[in-house]
């Protein structure tokens, strides 16, 4: 948590692992047993965070299905939202700014989509449901990450789960 703290405070920039042995109270030479610098320990700290967002993220896709379209959708999103705006601080630190990038959570996230849009995809006609899910979780990601950096403060606006529910189902029924 001394990672986190520093890194969502500071920046990745004027995090060091001194000053993340300082705070955890124990000696610099203890913590490079297990991390070699920097870099590794944040990336350590991002993976775990990334794992359990995931799982949020996958859990409700879950518990989603089967559900009208929307209401699956909106619940997810309310989901989503709500796990954003648990740490804006330390969410954004790790899914902003460098070296953060993960094709991996990404395409787990396009993943948990594909599955949920095929439960639909009939009702939605969609041509393309892999380039539908490629560009959706681009926009969400793009809507909720510039508000943790912009404004973290809306994530907890009672709209503002209608209003990314909105433009998911939207964009998605094209009927």
């Amino acid at each position: 948590m001394a990672a986190a703290h520093i890194l969502k405070r500071e920046g990745f920039a004027h995090t060091t692992t001194n000053r993340i042995a300082e705070k955890a109270g124990v000696s610099v030479g203890s913590l490079y047993q297990y991390f070699p610098n920097k870099e590794a320990l944040i990336a350590a700290l991002r993976e775990r965070h990334n794992d359990w967002y995931d799982e949020c993220v996958r859990a409700e896709m879950e518990r989603s299905r089967g559900l009208p379209f929307r209401e699956g959708v909106r619940r997810a999103m309310e989901r989503i939202v709500a796990i954003n705006a648990i740490d804006p601080a330390l969410h954004g630190a790790l899914t902003t700014g460098e070296p953060i990038f993960n094709r991996e959570v990404q395409r787990a996230g396009i993943t948990v989509l594909q599955e949920f849009l095929v439960d639909h995809v009939q009702q939605l006609g969609l041509r393309d449901p892999e380039l539908t899910c490629f560009i959706l979780v681009r926009a969400v990601e793009a809507v909720i990450h510039g508000t943790l950096r912009d404004a973290p403060e809306r994530l907890r606006h009672p709209d503002f789960a209608d209003e990314v529910t909105e433009l998911f189902v939207r964009y998605v029924d094209r009927s």
